[in-house]
């Protein structure tokens, strides 16, 4: 639907079945929620993000665009949760250092018995697989104004390309396995790492 770009309804704008938008919020320590999409401008690259299981509870999807630094508009479909547990979670960022080369910047969390637990997640998404997806309690194809299970980021609510008329997908909770995601933005109110590890690697591994 790239061509609803210039547009601000999203009427025609099917969501996908709800996927692994959620857990790629946990990560976004120190960031406000509340102000994705429409108050600050995005990275000109996205990172990606995968888990081996995330169990999320109050959760909503809906379709909006962000803009880069670089001012590049970019569809996404966000992903919000009340409350995320999230385990096996991996996130990675590659990066130049000119005539170094590139480099690796990946995180891990939540390897062990412990998970990565995050609260009011929120993730602009503009890739998801999910190997297996088990929803509780769905509402879908619902006005995005009339969501109740999950919450619709404030930020968002104020943008020019958000219209609360145009379709939203709903659950109250969500279990999902082998989840991989690339990310455009993400905040969170609140989250707790277990056994965090941080590596930069030249020319390394991503997540995926």
């Amino acid at each position: 639907m790239l061509e609803l770009l210039g547009q601000t309804r999203w009427r025609l704008f099917a969501p996908l079945l709800l996927t692994g938008l959620t857990v790629t919020g946990i990560f976004a320590v120190g960031i406000a929620h509340g102000v994705l999409a429409a108050s600050f401008l995005v990275s000109n690259r996205p990172y990606k993000s995968s888990a081996r299981l995330s169990i999320s509870h109050g959760v909503a999807q809906y379709a909006m665009v962000d803009v880069t630094w670089s001012g590049k508009r970019v569809p996404v479909i966000v992903g919000s949760a009340r409350n995320v547990e999230s385990y096996g979670v991996c996130q990675s960022w590659v990066f130049s250092l000119g005539p170094f080369g590139k480099f690796t910047l990946k995180l891990t969390a939540g390897q062990g018995s412990s998970p990565v637990r995050s609260s009011n997640a929120v993730t602009d998404a503009a890739f998801i697989t999910v190997g297996k997806s088990i929803q509780y309690d769905v509402d879908s194809n619902i006005a995005a104004g009339a969501v109740t299970k999950g919450k619709i980021d404030p930020g968002d609510s104020n943008s020019p390309y958000f219209d609360p008329g145009s379709s939203a997908h709903q659950v109250a909770t969500l279990v999902q396995r082998d989840i991989r995601t690339i990310v455009v933005a993400s905040s969170a109110d609140y989250s707790e790492l277990p056994d965090a590890k941080y590596t930069v690697t030249r020319n390394g591994s991503e997540c995926f």
